[in-house]
Formats: structure tokens, sequence, C-alpha cells
């Protein structure tokens, strides 16, 4: 690939038939301060490469899922080989154990292979790895903005039942120097909120859980005998942003609401402000 000198300045591809899974990987490139593409079909993928290439602006790096139902990682792989030559670099994602393809995969010319989930971490390391960038660039740097705002050392504990929404939740907050605890479901987060006294400065409640949702969690929380009870802080997650939803949420005893898929600049600012009010 041409010569890159920082990550910010890649130019990256998502192929993932998982909606979900674009947006985590989107996700977590942006908290490194890398722009990202994302299309759901292995024949997106390919045109997307096509296109790019015609107009001079090649990707750098694509992120390909080994199993797409239309064409799978490997196929696409050969394809954009055809297209852009040497100059994309290809990394396989997959939930999959990826030995049965490796070498198939590298003869068509992929330079790397990626667990899913992707944590920030192996996905920062990978690129490193494959893109000859120098390790001056520092994982911490969105970390940087998070310290400025004083969240490093703050102690959550977030209800989320979506393991992808829960790792991707998770993985923001520990960017941030945030130590989190997760529950399943509302039972759970009442339990380790009533278990566990004074150790929480901030709950971040998904609405939409079994067991018991998070509207009847935040109400169990509130009425309990916790010494924290009245006080603790407690953000909503929802996957809609009406304005009724941002009442309800208020109803039911709550003190914020971020709208899912999270965006990691509105979870920081929500979380910064809500603490901010508690001083």
């Amino acid at each position: 690939m041409s010569s890159v000198k920082s990550l910010e300045a890649l130019k990256v591809l998502v192929a993932d038939d998982d909606r979900d899974s674009c947006i985590h990987a989107a996700l977590l490139l942006e908290t490194l301060g890398i722009h990202s593409d994302w299309v759901l079909t292995g024949k997106e993928c390919v045109e997307k490469i096509s296109g790019a290439c015609r107009e001079g602006a090649d990707y750098d790096v694509c992120l390909v899922d080994w199993r797409m139902p239309d064409i799978n990682g490997v196929e696409v792989t050969r394809r954009i080989r055809e297209v852009s030559g040497p100059d994309t670099t290809i990394i396989i994602i997959t939930t999959y154990d990826w030995s049965v393809i490796e070498q198939s995969a590298r003869d068509a010319g992929a330079n790397a292979f990626l667990s899913k989930p992707i944590f920030a971490s192996s996905l920062y390391n990978t690129l490193l790895s494959v893109t000859g960038i120098g390790r001056a660039v520092e994982f911490s740097a969105p970390g940087m903005i998070t310290r400025q705002m004083g969240m490093e050392g703050y102690h959550v504990l977030l209800a989320e039942d979506n393991d992808l929404n829960r790792e991707i939740a998770l993985e923001l907050l520990k960017m941030a120097g945030i130590t989190v605890d997760c529950a399943r479901d509302g039972r759970e987060a009442v339990d380790k909120f009533l278990t566990c006294r004074e150790r929480y400065d901030l709950i971040l409640m998904d609405v939409q859980m079994p067991v018991m949702d998070g509207y009847q969690a935040t109400d169990a929380i509130r009425k309990s005998e916790h010494p924290r009870a009245r006080t603790i802080p407690i953000v909503a997650m929802t996957a809609n942003a009406f304005h009724e939803d941002v009442m309800r949420a208020y109803s039911a005893g709550m003190n914020g609401h971020i709208a899912k898929p999270i965006d990691q600049k509105v979870l920081y600012q929500v979380i910064s402000e809500t603490m901010a009010g508690q001083r």
C-alpha cells in the first residue's frame, strides 16, 4: 500500500452482512480517528473498491467478513486484488476459526485475520502491523479528551442484554478510563446495585431487557433502601431518540438519555454532563 504516516490518514472500507457489526467496526475506527465506509454485501464491496480506484482515491484498508451470503470473503479478496493490485490491505474478519481458509485466503491476497467481536486494542494492533505505521501513534489518544473531561476513574454499571451492544459500550467506556461492571438484564442490574453499596458512580440502563426492563429496574432502584437510591445517576439507552422516549426516561426517574447505536462523543458528553450535575 502507499506510504501512510498515521492511522488518521487511513481510508478504510468495512464489508459485513451484519449491520450491527459494521456499525461496531465503524465506531471503533472512529475512536482511532479513522474515517470509514461500510457495505453489507461482497458485491457492494468490490464495486466500492473499483469505484475508488477509478477515481484515484483507493482505500488503504478493507475489512472483509469471511461468510457473507452473496460472495464469501476469500472470493471478495481475490476480486479486490484483480481491481486494486497490492495497494489495498485486506483483513479477513470472522467469528469462526479461520485456520481452515487461511491458506486459500492468503493465496487470494489477504494480509491478515481478525476475530469478531472486534476489540479496539486488537483492531489497533492489527492495523499497525499490516500497514507498517509506527507505534508513535498513541492508542490512548481518544482517552486524552475524556481525561480532560474528568471521566477517568469513574465506576459504571452497564445494563445491556444484547451482546454486541454491550461489547461496543464496554469498549468505549474502557477507552475513557472508566471501570465497568455489566448486567445482562434489569434484575441483575438491581441486584448488583443493591449489593455493591457505594461502588457505582453512574448506571447506563438499556430500557428493553428480559426479566425486568430498564424502566422497572430504575423504579426498583429508586424505591430501594440503598443510601444512594435516589441520587445515583441513571442514563437510559434506547433504540429511539423521539421526544416521548426521552420524556418517558425522565418520568421513570432517569437522569439522561442516549440513543443507540451509541455515538462515542454523545456517550462521553452525556456521562460528563450527568456527573457534573452531581457535584
